[in-house]
């Protein structure tokens, strides 16, 4: 590119047409992705999964009346209600909307709305960070604004409308290396400025916080290097800022549930290769069945961007980490706890530090770990973008816009994925369920969330009907389970009362679970099958029946679950059976299926065929369970032997008194040989029961 050219472009562009011209960039592209119905809040993504549960608790807490603290809402997870910052529901838009939410249509949500902002927001600030790292010009502007919009680790949050919001990210660093001056006054407008964001980010999801903060923790670090404040006043910056999140924190219910941790730090974190694969150069690797939430693909438009300012401009990226060492740590620290104590790469598991149960526990407030690669991943970006924007080099910008034109074509897969979900038309039909709840006051549901292995899209649907038909609901997916488990679930064994509905949730995947009160409404014909759930109502309503299948109970109620479906320890698939990796291999064949039952006389099964010989012991069995005290129990347990390779069905009956929760018939090989086909668990009616 002649230098003349370049000059040209290289000119300094004023903040009053760079930012416009990035909002319309930001603009069109929400056109592209999304249809004008999506961002009205209309279509399939808005009525499942995390969406779903989003505008249920914004619609729960809009009805319901002002409470204190300020996000809690008796609505849902009634009667003791939850903070709606358990709901993800953006908490800073619902305080600013609730006070005029009579103004508002009904079924009004923001979540379509939210997906424009964050794009508008994410060109804005990719803007004004590549500004604030010294590169002013139109190339800088188109391709800080170009890489920020395709970034894949963006696209890639479609599922979660909160975590969409990178730009506030953005502006953390921007705000960072735009506060190094000798203007005291601007060193104070930069430590409110991030105080204000962090709260901002804290109302828009705790996660956000979580990475925000510290970067304002490394700016008063490197004043205090520079010399620029002392510990007394880099310590009083602190106190105030944490002053106002500490009181956000209080006022909005973040405090309110017990259980703010949950199981899963080590398994939702970062593969070594995420940032090399996801596009074309490889595929994704999920090693632990949770590290999705790792996804942090740089794009080969991304590596090769990088991996030019490595080589060209390497000297400067170093002093510039070197500059910034308070913030080098800071994102030191965000890579280490992104790949978690477990380390993989690929399906290798590199390293594992074991951590004391207490540390694990503590760890798991922010359990995605992989999450806190984004602010690295954007901090080199754009860290190799202005290295390389800052010279005077035609060579330069051809390569960086080079790479921009491979970053939208390595990432078009997901664009068009999230262009096809957005598209997609609700198969809800909230008019005939508002025919089938009139009269009803509220939902049960059964069991209640975080009790037992039920799928969260189970508690979507009908948090989702209650939240736009007025309801109130016992139970319904939340970022943590709020509640004691059997006193959550105790409205089994009242009666059923005429203005409830109740729901047994994943009734088809798991009917042994029937408590009374599900029992009886079922005898009395006043029970639907709607998507495999089991609706029931005491008062008998024609159009209950218009949103479901009349429900007819069995005699017996049998669960059969084929090796396939079952976890192993030592087994793999063999022509559809679970056999062990290798001959003589000593540990559990099978384990699961973990379900919640009801009590009841129950005949279990385990369907296997051994090459061994009659009587000769092949591994031991037993049926475990927990108790609503937590305790786990043992019902039966016994010895598995050879059947000279016939196939045979080994079966037991035990009664259970109390109700069980993650109930496991499990399989311990001894090192024989076992071919498991399948288990099955039966529930015995009560007729069998007294000819037994």
């Amino acid at each position: 590119m002649p230098s003349t050219y370049y000059s040209m472009l290289s000119g300094r562009l004023p903040a009053s047409v760079a930012y416009p011209l990035a909002l319309l960039l930001a603009a069109g592209m929400v056109l592209y992705l999304y249809p004008s119905g999506f961002l009205a809040g209309q279509g399939a993504y808005f009525v499942t999964g995390d969406a779903a549960s989003h505008i249920s608790g914004w619609l729960f807490f809009r009805e319901d009346q002002w409470r204190f603290p300020l996000l809690h809402s008796v609505r849902l997870n009634a009667p003791e209600g939850v903070s709606i910052a358990f709901t993800d529901s953006i908490p800073l838009v619902a305080l600013l909307l609730k006070p005029f939410r009579s103004l508002l249509p009904d079924g009004f949500h923001y979540f379509g709305l939210w997906h424009a902002f964050c794009y508008l927001l994410q060109a804005v600030t990719a803007v004004f960070l590549v500004r604030s790292l010294g590169a002013r010009h139109l190339p800088a502007l188109l391709l800080a604004t170009g890489f920020a919009l395709t970034w894949p680790a963006l696209t890639h949050r479609f599922g979660h409308t909160a975590l969409m919001t990178h730009g506030v990210l953005l502006m953390a660093l921007a705000l960072y290396f735009r506060g190094f001056s000798n203007d005291p006054g601007n060193r104070t407008r930069t430590c409110a400025a991030l105080t204000a964001l962090a709260c901002i980010a804290l109302l828009i999801h705790p996660y956000l916080l979580a990475m925000t903060y510290p970067i304002h923790t490394a700016y008063l670090a490197r004043l205090y290097v520079l010399g620029q404040i002392d510990l007394r006043r880099g310590l009083i910056c602190v106190a105030l800022s944490l002053l106002p999140l500490m009181g956000l924190m209080y006022a909005g219910g973040y405090l309110l549930s017990s259980n703010v941790a949950a199981p899963g730090f080590g398994r939702y974190s970062m593969n070594l290769k995420a940032p090399l694969c996801g596009g074309m150069l490889c595929e994704f690797t999920d090693a632990t069945g949770g590290q999705h939430e790792g996804y942090n693909y740089f794009g080969a438009g991304g590596l090769l961007l990088l991996g030019f300012a490595l080589a060209t401009c390497g000297r400067e990226l170093l002093r510039l980490g070197r500059r910034h060492f308070p913030l080098l740590l800071v994102l030191l620290g965000f890579c280490l706890f992104a790949v978690s104590n477990r380390i993989h790469f690929g399906h290798y598991r590199v390293l594992e530090i074991p951590l004391p149960g207490s540390l694990e526990d503590a760890l798991g407030v922010f359990r995605a770990s992989g999450r806190f690669f984004w602010p690295v991943g954007y901090t080199l970006l754009f860290a190799s973008l202005a290295v390389l924007l800052r010279k005077q080099s035609g060579l330069f910008l051809t390569v960086a816009t080079a790479a921009l034109v491979l970053q939208w074509l390595d990432t078009r897969g997901p664009r068009e994925l999230v262009q096809y979900q957005a598209s997609a038309p609700a198969d809800l039909d909230l008019a005939r369920w508002q025919s089938a709840v009139a009269g009803f006051e509220a939902i049960d549901v059964y069991p209640a969330f975080g009790c037992g292995h039920t799928p969260l899209e189970d508690y979507v649907r009908y948090q989702y009907i209650a939240a736009n038909l007025g309801l109130t609901i016992s139970s319904g997916y939340t970022a943590r389970p709020s509640g004691d488990c059997d006193s959550k679930n105790d409205f089994v064994r009242a009666p059923a009362q005429d203005d409830h509905l109740y729901v047994k949730t994943g009734f088809q995947r798991n009917p042994l679970d029937l408590p009374p009160l599900f029992r009886e409404l079922a005898q009395a014909d006043g029970c639907v099958i709607d998507l495999g759930h089991l609706v029931c109502a005491r008062r008998q309503s024609d159009s209950l029946m218009t949103v479901g299948t009349p429900f007819v109970p069995p005699e017996q109620v049998t669960a059969r679950w084929a090796a396939s479906e079952l976890p192993s320890v030592i087994g793999r698939l063999q022509d559809s059976r679970l056999v062990p990796l290798q001959q003589g291999a000593i540990g559990y064949l099978s384990f699961g299926p973990y379900v919640n039952i009801s009590p009841g006389t129950y005949e279990y099964g385990i369907e296997y065929r051994s090459e061994d010989r009659l009587g000769i012991v092949v591994g031991n069995w037993d049926l475990i369970g927990r108790k609503a005290s937590g305790d786990l129990i043992t019902v039966a347990e016994g010895s598995i032997t050879g059947t000279q390779g016939h196939p045979s069905r080994l079966a037991r009956t035990s009664t259970i008194h109390e109700p069980l929760s993650e109930v496991e018939l499990r399989l311990f090989s001894n090192g024989g040989d076992i071919k498991l086909e399948a288990i099955t668990l039966s529930r015995q009616s009560e007729e069998q029961n007294n000819d037994n």
